[in-house]
């Protein structure tokens, strides 16, 4: 169940952010990153216990989560249309 959740917000985050992915080709790479760097600096302030430590370590998982399946699904074979 939290691994279909885990997938499901994954494919959201890394499909949903650009409508045509064909003519935005590096900005989605820059939008992953600053996610993770966004998710570092909170995940710092959360083990200087000023952030929710229960809600950072979702979020920092899901930045890695979401970068990784995506950098797995760039370069996929879709068939031919």
């Amino acid at each position: 169940m939290f691994y279909s959740f885990v997938t499901y917000l994954s494919y959201f985050f890394s499909h949903s952010l650009i409508i045509n992915r064909k003519k935005e080709g590096g900005s989605m790479v820059v939008a992953h990153i600053v996610w993770m760097i966004i998710a570092l600096i909170v995940h710092f302030f959360a083990l200087m216990r000023l952030f929710p430590l229960v809600i950072s370590v979702p979020f920092l998982f899901l930045s890695f989560f979401s970068f990784f399946t995506y950098l797995n699904n760039r370069h996929r074979f879709r068939g031919f249309h």
